[in-house]
């Protein structure tokens, strides 16, 4: 039996906030769309940008960009899946690139490359002030807000307690590059900053296919025991294979503890050659990370910074020497935004005539990451049987040894083994009304049962991280899962405030 949905496509030409003006529905040029989001891998925390490239009809140069004004890139789309009386969306974003064909004779088709908002946090530094005492969630929620402010959110609640965060972002939050190294680096993007969080609670984070920025903690895989899909010799193509190569027998989590100091210091000071020049009645922003007074190589975080105050923290005069009037009193802050890892002060000069400033500080309490930490777990027999196999995690926000230490163990004993590595799941939706209503439905992260008699699989358990649809002319639809193998529990999981420790089930971490 073929079965088969309608798909509609939408473009906010004029980005105010609906797709009910003319020209904003394409759904009867729309041809064929091929969609990807997801991870890379099963220890990735953050999913890559998404994409969906959409084809349409454009024998009529409506979407040909140097004809039609209002057709741009950058401005809301989304592409839509209707099926037994249901509409849901499969991907929201934004257009990125336009390019229709040349030549009269040709196809006449025009192809639109879209984005999810992935791209704008990798986009953005997103700065955020300290936060203390926090979890994941929260450090998630104020990278986002700092770049755009979504129409909703679906966040987990974090579990591991982060006692500072955003008081330094100028470490590598994967590869493992430590604090306390004298460097220029490129300060981190939001999405760094996200991926800091949930690598800290080995959370995950990605943007749902209704365009939705979502968070999801360790718990959310292990303790869902609900199938969404199950596919038993249904596939089209499959990949399967066991192999070494997902092996690792010692975990090594790296941790950073921090300690807050007890008085004001001097946390950052405006250093150059030349005393900046505020025009008359003017004003000038100025941007001063955080360094520690006593070795001003090392970045700090700071709390509770002080507004700079005249004549104490800022002065200024009338030439560039340092040498003619005081003119300090003429400068003023006129606005001051204060995150973790710096400040931004906007200084106004209210006289007739230029002001050189000469000094420029913040105070606050510094905030000092301690010699970071490095935890280890190993399991004996898997190196005996494997060899050696290294997996490092840095965690930069983690400033606890015992949340490193169950990391680790937790790490270890899911890839200590080989696993079954199941890849490029393919089905046809048309194939049946039940797969036709999971390509409409499933998302990231979703469980997957997987039987299929050649390889030998016999319900198989898997979690979606990647998802790819291919939308053929003629409304046919592929669908394309890559899986990551659900943690095989020895009993029922739970966690401490959802069961009691009075039988075999398995605490989870």
């Amino acid at each position: 039996m073929t079965v088969k949905a309608t798909y509609g496509v939408y473009v906010d030409w004029n980005d105010d906030g609906d797709y009910g003006d003319a020209g904003e529905d394409l759904s009867t040029p729309f041809s064929s769309a091929s969609i990807t989001r997801g991870f890379n891998n099963s220890l990735s925390r953050m999913a890559i940008v998404g994409r969906a490239t959409t084809v349409f009809s454009n024998e009529d140069k409506s979407l040909s960009p140097p004809l039609e004004a209002a057709v741009l890139p950058r401005v809301p789309m989304k592409l839509e899946m209707t099926y037994d009386g249901d509409t849901v969306a499969l991907f929201t974003g934004f257009t990125d690139d336009i390019a229709p064909d040349a030549g009269t004779r040709g196809g006449r088709m025009v192809t639109i490359q879209n984005l999810d908002d992935i791209a704008r946090l990798d986009q953005d530094e997103g700065p955020i002030a300290l936060l203390t005492e926090t979890k994941a969630d929260a450090v998630i929620t104020a990278a986002v807000v700092s770049v755009y402010t979504p129409a909703s959110t679906d966040y987990d609640a974090g579990i591991n307690l982060f006692p500072f965060s955003s008081d330094r972002w100028d470490f590598d939050a994967s590869g493992g590059t430590h604090v306390g190294v004298a460097r220029y680096v490129k300060k981190a993007r939001a999405s760094d900053k996200i991926l800091a969080a949930c690598t800290a609670d080995w959370g995950y984070f990605f943007i749902s296919k209704a365009g939705v920025p979502t968070f999801r903690n360790r718990h959310a895989t292990a303790l869902d025991s609900s199938t969404e899909l199950t596919l038993t010799n249904q596939m089209g193509a499959m990949n399967y294979s066991k192999s070494a190569a997902p092996i690792y027998n010692v975990v090594q989590v790296t941790c950073y503890p921090r300690n807050i100091g007890e008085t004001l210091e001097i946390l950052c000071q405006l250093d150059q050659y030349r005393a900046p020049r505020i025009e008359a009645s003017s004003a000038i922003t100025f941007k001063l990370h955080f360094r520690d007074p006593s070795n001003h190589g090392l970045s700090v975080g700071g709390k509770d910074v002080v507004t700079p105050v005249a004549t104490t923290d800022f002065t200024g005069t009338s030439d560039e020497a340092g040498e003619g009037d005081d003119e300090t009193s003429n400068v003023t802050v006129s606005d001051i935004s204060k995150y973790g890892d710096h400040i931004e002060v906007e200084l106004t000069n209210a006289a007739a005539y230029p002001v050189y400033l000469q000094l420029l500080r913040a105070r606050g309490y510094a905030v000092r990451t301690a010699e970071p930490v490095t935890i280890t777990a190993e399991d004996s027999t898997s190196i005996d049987d494997y060899g050696r196999r290294l997996l490092p995690i840095d965690a930069p926000l983690m400033g606890n040894t015992v949340h490193a230490q169950n990391l680790a163990d937790w790490l270890l004993s899911y890839y200590k083994d080989p696993q079954d590595e199941v890849r490029g799941v393919q089905f046809w939706a048309n194939n049946s009304a039940t797969l036709l209503k999971a390509a409409r439905d499933i998302e990231l992260l979703d469980r997957v049962i997987i039987t299929e008699t050649q390889t030998g699989l016999s319900s198989y358990a898997g979690y979606i991280t990647s998802i790819t649809h291919d939308v053929f002319p003629g409304q046919l639809h592929s669908v394309t899962l890559d899986l990551a193998t659900a943690f095989a529990f020895a009993s029922d999981p739970f966690t401490l405030d959802t069961s009691k420790l009075d039988g075999t089930d398995v605490l989870v971490y």
